[in-house]
């Protein structure tokens, strides 16, 4: 189970819009290794890529890293 919302998040919208991570992050503008870390709670990529996920869930960021409890 992942710490944070994040990756939780980002599988939700993938299957409720039934897309792959592939056309995620061309839609987000992203890259697939940077989407890979992020989904791994690996956080050492660019800011940017963030918020361009956050921006393709309409969600904010705080948002995706609040801690599952």
């Amino acid at each position: 189970m992942e710490k944070y919302c994040f990756a939780g998040e980002v599988r939700e919208y993938l299957k409720q819009n039934k897309i792959t991570r592939k056309k995620f992050c061309e839609m987000c503008g992203i890259s697939y290794t940077h989407f890979a870390k992020l989904m791994k709670e690996d956080f050492c990529v660019p800011a940017v890529a963030v918020f361009k996920i956050a921006r393709m869930l309409k969600k904010q960021v705080w948002e995706l890293f609040k801690e599952n409890i």
